[in-house]
């Protein structure tokens, strides 16, 4: 198993994990401040980037997480460096982006939704939808 698919194997049930434009997932932080992805076979990064200065940043890292390292610091922008054990607490300190917790209902309800709107914007192509996603009669 390739390591940059490690992290996906790891928190993917949990976070959102995306791939990133080199090929390698990566987990969104919040407010598009950066992302986490895997440095190493046992190593984590956050690469965190924004207008305040990044030092804030890392000592509140720091102070949730003593094994991260600070690893580059450069303008308005750094990556800290953490191992693989305690990424939950890691992840946390970072404000990693979760995924929404759905109910059942709700995801039943978002399928349901989709297929509707699928056959809404197919009903130009090939045979005809006979409602659209509010349930008119289309004409």
């Amino acid at each position: 198993m390739d390591f940059k698919d490690e992290i996906r194997k790891l928190v993917g049930k949990r976070y959102r994990v995306e791939r990133g434009e080199d090929g390698f997932y990566q987990v969104r932080l919040n407010g598009k401040r950066g992302h986490i992805y895997q440095h190493g076979p046992e190593t984590l990064a956050a690469h965190i980037t924004g207008p305040r200065k990044p030092m804030l940043a890392f000592r509140a890292i720091k102070a949730k997480c003593p094994a991260a390292k600070l690893h580059v610091v450069g303008g308005d922008e750094l990556i800290v460096l953490h191992p693989m054990e305690g990424w939950q607490r890691f992840f946390s300190a970072c404000r990693a982006k979760a995924r929404p917790a759905l109910s059942e209902e709700e995801r039943q309800r978002r399928v349901l939704h989709g297929r509707q709107l699928q056959i809404y914007r197919n009903r130009g192509r090939g045979e005809r939808a006979k409602t659209s996603p509010n349930g008119a009669e289309a004409v």
